[in-house]
């Protein structure tokens, strides 16, 4: 059963049942938290971002950064050559209203870095952006699980947040 979001002065969170979750089906779909400083973009896949072993390691990603899943916005993106203006003033729309606390964005994946450069050209958004690897793509490839970790670094440390000690 999914939790219902909760809507109050200081946070505002999505889930994918929630009527916000599915307002652009075609282009992104969100979870978590509107007002979190830290977004992921992921591709939109056949199941949610969180499911199966690469949803497993992307909770493990997110949690080595000291916060729960729960705590940030992921955006699950259906790239498409089709994606024109209309998602382009939606995403651009996000970035500048309910997710405007945003300071620094994870691009996962090659297809979520060619929708954000698409969605949220650079110098249009005052988001850092960093590209990283699809969590799939670490599972198949364990050797780049070093640099995703320091991408993810990176982010922390552009957020000013304090890494717990490893293995914590």
């Amino acid at each position: 059963m999914a939790k219902k979001a909760v809507k109050n002065a200081a946070t505002s969170t999505v889930n994918p049942s929630d009527e916000k979750a599915s307002a652009h089906p075609h282009f992104f779909s969100l979870e978590g938290r509107l007002d979190s400083e830290l977004i992921f973009v992921i591709e939109k896949g056949e199941t949610g971002p969180y499911e199966g072993r690469a949803g497993q390691l992307l909770q493990k990603m997110i949690a080595a950064m000291g916060v729960r899943h729960t705590d940030v916005l992921m955006i699950s993106a259906q790239p498409s050559p089709d994606t024109g203006a209309d998602a382009q003033a939606e995403f651009q729309s996000l970035l500048q209203g309910s997710a405007s606390r945003a300071k620094v964005g994870i691009a996962l994946g090659d297809a979520a870095a060619a929708f954000v450069q698409k969605m949220a050209p650079s110098g249009e958004t005052k988001i850092s952006w960093i590209t990283s690897f699809h969590p799939s793509r670490l599972l198949a490839e364990p050797a780049l699980k070093k640099e995703a970790w320091e991408h993810l670094k990176l982010a922390a440390k552009s957020l000013g947040w304090k890494l717990p000690p490893r293995g914590a």
